[in-house]
């Protein structure tokens, strides 16, 4: 985790705040040890927790984790003490047979994306999009009430678009609220001419677009 500086960069060797590492306690709940497709911060999922169940927060919340490791997706929920399983153990989401990865052989035909609370009901959501040349479905997957607080449903998606292949998005990445107006937005770059677009109010009913001008963002690998 590299913290930001406040102008725009990622700190690698700042004088008053350095990188920390996040790791985990059981060496069997480190997915990520062999390599992995994507790491994506979602936010805090869970919210904080009454370990006792007296109905008062014991635990403050932290940002969590979702790690897709390719074939798996994995759940880690944060921690003040940085290791990822210190108060829950990380949930399995998804598989090569789940919905998550619909007719995908394994998760490694997909990209995940932090949309924030996209209905507005107070959980965070998931946007995936599968990385297909001729399909590009792109797909908000809905937070719901877990047993200790929240996790990602499989089942409960909404439909946002259609055209969002590889071929057409070659990267894309979600803002969920550049604008500040309360609605989700999206970042995409165009194939050929490497442009950055930025969707504003982006819903199933359609949206703003705004082209960008620019191709320096050509090559890239990804964008977060």
């Amino acid at each position: 985790m590299h913290p930001n500086d406040g102008y725009g960069f990622a700190c690698t060797d700042c004088t008053d705040r350095g990188r920390q590492e996040l790791t985990v306690y059981d060496a069997a709940n480190n997915h990520w040890k062999d390599g992995v497709k994507q790491i994506l911060a979602i936010g805090d999922v869970d919210g904080g927790l009454d370990v006792d169940g007296d109905g008062v927060e014991d635990v403050a919340g932290h940002p969590d984790l979702l790690v897709n490791d390719g074939e798996f997706l994995w759940l880690y929920y944060g921690s003040l003490d940085h290791r990822l399983d210190s108060d829950r153990e990380p949930v399995l989401l998804a598989g090569p047979d789940d919905p998550i990865a619909e007719s995908a052989s394994t998760l490694n035909e997909v990209t995940l994306a932090a949309t924030g609370d996209y209905n507005g009901d107070g959980r965070e959501d998931l946007l995936v999009r599968y990385d297909r040349p001729d399909v590009g479905g792109l797909y908000v997957f809905h937070g719901r009430a877990a047993d200790e607080g929240f996790d990602i449903s499989l089942t409960d998606r909404t439909a946002i678009g259609s055209n969002w292949s590889i071929n057409t998005v070659p990267r894309f990445t979600a803002a969920p609220d550049a604008n500040n107006n309360g609605k989700f937005d999206l970042w995409a770059t165009t194939p050929g001419n490497g442009r950055l677009r930025f969707f504003a109010d982006y819903t199933a009913a359609g949206h703003t677009t705004v082209s960008g001008v620019s191709d320096a963002f050509l090559g890239y690998q990804s964008i977060g």
